[in-house]
């Protein structure tokens, strides 16, 4: 009876387990479940014609794993939301990277999972090519070892929301994330920035909500749709951390 169905959303409905049936509904465009301690995750590559996907909580590893793998099936996914329940160490970010380089039609991409302070940065990032559509990324619980090469205007012109941790940012990492003509969330949390960054009047033109670890100083006229502006600046000297060799310092 519901082969049909195009919209489907359970949220804490009473149920321990998202029904496996959910997975034979090859016609569901959008799949919201939330509040599901078990999922039929190894089945969810059978809804091809999914275009917004928000699961809350992927839980055990089994079903990360078997996740990651059936993403790359759903080759219309527009919006993806997904929190995990285990860490995603790298080899699970390498196959949730080779999923995510065949969805030529991604906009947003939001993903939570749990996270450790000594975790290696995500460079496997750098092999992902985003659609030039994507207008969206907010992750936690993965630590970036830099902010990745493909966020600039020419590669994702529609960008315009951007959070990250990542281990290292450098004035060029600010320069390019202020040429992007859309931007207007910037959130990044970084142990190593550089002691300041002045912004011209022609960077960060539509930026509203700006949470940095550095000083900014404004040229006249700069950043003229700011409304929300929140930086962190460390007070003294350390450098705990080290990450494929590369010290970071503040």
């Amino acid at each position: 009876r519901l082969k049909s169905l195009q919209t489907l959303i359970l949220e804490k409905i009473g149920l321990d387990e998202l029904p496996p049936a959910v997975c034979s509904l090859t016609q569901l465009m959008c799949l919201v479940a939330i509040g599901f301690r078990r999922l039929p995750a190894d089945r969810m590559g059978n809804l091809t014609s999914l275009q917004q996907l928000h699961l809350d909580t992927v839980v055990g590893r089994s079903a990360t794993k078997d996740l990651v793998v059936e993403l790359r099936k759903l080759t219309r996914l527009r919006r993806i939301g997904i929190t995990f329940s285990e860490e995603l160490e790298e080899t699970l970010q390498k196959a949730l990277v080779q999923s995510l380089c065949n969805l030529p039609e991604l906009q947003e991409l939001v993903l939570r999972s749990p996270s450790r302070l000594d975790q290696k940065g995500g460079t496997v990032w750098e092999d992902w090519e985003p659609p030039m559509q994507l207008r969206r990324l907010f992750i936690v619980g993965i630590r970036f070892l830099r902010l990745p090469g493909w966020i600039n205007r020419s590669r994702l012109p529609r960008f315009y929301f951007l959070s990250l941790a990542v281990y290292v940012v450098g004035v060029h990492d600010l320069d390019n994330l202020a040429r992007l003509p859309e931007l207007s969330y910037l959130e990044l949390v970084c142990f190593s920035w550089p002691p300041g960054y002045t912004v011209g009047t022609d960077g960060f033109r539509n930026l509203r909500f700006c949470l940095v670890g550095t000083t900014l100083k404004f040229q006249m006229g700069a950043m003229p749709r700011l409304e929300h502006l929140q930086f962190i600046v460390y007070a003294g000297y350390w450098s705990s951390v080290e990450d494929d060799g590369v010290p970071l310092e503040q």
